[in-house]
């Protein structure tokens, strides 16, 4: 066989390996798959394990299914009695249901935020920001400011309920954190 064609096919096959290597990969246990293909979202998400591609015509997207904290920390709600208060932190813990992120994908898009630690989308992340941040706001409005330290429990679980109510979302918010309490301004 002629060199120059064994040169040939040794490098058509050596891009054949690398293109189809990067086609490939894995979604790991508490995470789905959402793939796209040029362009259009598949309904379907894709379970933990092994997934292969088409190089340069889908992608797929990994998206977290697991509790996630969504930690807002340094707010300055007014109480009841109208007194600014300093340094509300609380954590708001919430979870998409896993058949459902492709439909949160197309619905929300834009509003996902990657997680730095382990490279995974967070689903809806700034929708749910803006709506724990306007629940503690507004329930925050309904208790004075000398008491407030006192009702962590009753703040939390009206923030929960009221995130539950407004929910448009396919997430499950499991429990509110009142983390740390602030003194009034």
């Amino acid at each position: 066989m002629n060199p120059i064609i064994r040169a040939a096919a040794l490098l058509l096959l050596a891009a054949a390996v690398v293109l189809g290597v990067t086609s490939c990969g894995t979604v790991e246990s508490g995470n789905v798959g959402v793939r796209t293909t040029l362009g259009k979202v598949s309904p379907e998400e894709i379970e933990p394990g092994v997934y292969l591609g088409v190089p340069g015509i889908s992608r797929v997207a990994v998206f977290s299914a697991k509790e996630i904290a969504l930690d807002l920390n340094d707010m300055t709600p007014k109480a009841r009695d109208n007194l600014s208060l300093r340094d509300l932190d609380v954590t708001v813990y919430y979870r998409a249901e896993a058949a459902k992120v492709a439909d949160l994908y197309v619905k929300y898009a834009g509003q996902h935020q990657r997680d730095e630690g382990s490279g995974v989308f967070l689903p809806a992340y700034g929708v749910v920001l803006r709506l724990a941040r306007n629940a503690i706001y507004e329930q925050t409005s309904h208790i004075d400011s000398l008491v407030m330290h006192t009702q962590r429990d009753e703040l939390a679980g009206a923030v929960r309920k009221s995130l539950q109510d407004r929910k448009s979302t396919r997430l499950n918010s499991s429990h509110t954190d009142i983390s740390r309490m602030p003194s009034s301004a």
